[in-house]
């Protein structure tokens, strides 16, 4: 039997700075609306299986049709139908480093992944990844990108999807909320283009596990023939829903993390030790070998530790940023 590969689960107790959650909770106003829509619910019956509330609401957020859209429980879980409706006993071309899940899934489905070494202090080499991706089924790839932060640009993800053709390429776009760019409004030109976001990051829902799969319509349809029934509980679906009525609450969290990003990048290009990279996320990506110091002096603050040299620190509240930043320059001063 083929060996699956796990994903590592984040810690949960401390200040968590290691899952590139949301780090506050919802509007006790919203938490009230979701708690009171929740006596209605018959908890005896099934969820709507086509989640046709959750659609609308998101279709409208986002100036879609609910004929481009099938929810998940959770992005993870559409990127997993994806790759078994698109690219099982095949190939994926993906990205070193990126999101591991695409790892778990490929493996899952019996499905070669070829990763194309992305040298993070180099530009990307698209016309390399092009050629690459004839070799492939299917391209699937974070942007920006998990862990790094770095995002290609528009321009440049147009240029892949259209030489790609017809070889879909999936597009995660986590944290496209952060970012300045997104391929949703080029679905219309590709027909070989999807994407897949979540609710988990810019809205705060990760306790819900609400994501969604974006493309042209006939796509879909081949998705949700697919899909599991019932894959999206009817709490997830409504309280989603009331979130999304409610969208424009978010675009000043959303604006704040990205000032507290940048504020944190600028404070971090003295160090001489670490190197700090571009984020277009709500997370930043660092390598030193002096990893081991700074985590020493971490205490109650979890961060997301690779196995390398590198580490990523999501964005957090402005006074643990100032504290993760005054730690880091404390790591870099010290003599070894």
């Amino acid at each position: 039997m083929k060996t699956i590969k796990t994903y590592q689960v984040t810690q949960s107790q401390g200040i968590l700075l290691n899952a590139n959650e949301c780090g506050e909770n919802l509007p006790l106003t919203v938490r009230e609306e979701i708690a009171q829509a929740a006596l209605d619910l018959a908890y005896n019956r099934y969820p709507d299986d086509e989640c046709k509330e959750l659609l609308n609401a998101y279709a409208k957020v986002m100036n879609l049709s609910t004929e481009q859209l099938i929810a998940g429980n959770g992005s993870d879980e559409l990127l997993g139908l994806l790759i078994s409706v698109l690219a099982a006993n095949k190939s994926v071309l993906t990205l070193d480093p990126d999101f591991s899940m695409y790892d778990y899934y490929a493996s899952v489905h019996q499905a070669e992944l070829l990763k194309f070494q992305h040298d993070l202090h180099r530009p990307f080499d698209l016309d390399a990844f092009i050629q690459m991706g004839k070799k492939a089924d299917l391209i699937l790839f974070s942007n920006p990108n998990n862990p790094s932060g770095i995002a290609l640009s528009a321009a440049d993800l147009c240029q892949l999807v259209e030489a790609a053709a017809p070889i879909p390429v999936i597009i995660d776009e986590a944290y496209a909320e952060f970012n300045d760019e997104s391929m949703i409004d080029k679905l219309a030109v590709y027909e070989n283009l999807i994407l897949t976001r979540t609710l988990s990051k810019a809205y705060g829902l990760a306790g819900l596990r609400v994501g969604f799969a974006i493309s042209n319509p006939a796509m879909i349809q081949r998705l949700k023939a697919a899909k599991v029934p019932y894959n999206v509980n009817s709490f997830s679906q409504r309280a989603a829903s009331i979130v999304l009525k409610h969208d424009e609450i978010f675009a000043p969290r959303t604006a704040q993390i990205i000032h507290e990003r940048e504020k944190m990048l600028a404070a971090c290009q003295s160090l001489k030790h670490f190197t700090v990279y571009p984020s277009k996320a709500n997370f930043i990506y660092f390598r030193s070998k002096r990893k081991a110091v700074f985590m020493s002096l971490l205490d109650d603050i979890k961060i997301r530790d690779y196995s390398d040299d590198g580490f990523r620190i999501t964005i957090g509240s402005p006074d643990q940023n100032e504290r993760i930043i005054s730690l880091l320059k404390q790591a870099d001063k010290e003599i070894l």
